[in-house]
């Protein structure tokens, strides 16, 4: 038994139709969530001068795999994934900036008592 579809044009073809698009199910926002969890990971380990990326991507992360999850009512190993690189980003980024700010408003006494002299003078230089 041959098979043939009837094609719009008129002519007559041995294989159907390719399948009309569907909507957006959220796919690429779970590869985008996951390639920005990556790229927060990366710039956070490389880049410390450069805190406000890693922290603008991992809020990316989280943000485009909830809304990924919305749209497709299940969440997708992708977006699981950018939404953990990205909560462990934010956290590390927001751990430094914290660890920074104090380091840099306790007074020189403080610093020597907690790390010793030489710390404080190679910091306080």
């Amino acid at each position: 038994m041959k098979y043939s579809f009837q094609h719009p044009f008129g002519e007559r073809t041995p294989f159907p139709p390719p399948p009309h698009s569907t909507p957006s199910d959220g796919h690429g926002l779970a590869v985008a969530s996951l390639v920005l969890g990556i790229l927060s990971v990366v710039f956070f380990c490389c880049a410390w001068a450069l805190l406000p990326i890693p922290l603008i991507c991992s809020v990316l992360a989280i943000v485009f795999s909830a809304v990924s999850r919305r749209l497709s009512r299940r969440f997708s190993g992708q977006a699981i994934a950018g939404l953990i690189l990205g909560i462990l980003s934010l956290t590390l980024t927001v751990l430094l900036f914290s660890a920074i700010v104090w380091l840099l408003s306790i007074d020189a006494t403080t610093l020597r008592e907690l790390f010793g002299e030489e710390f404080a003078q190679a910091f306080i230089e």
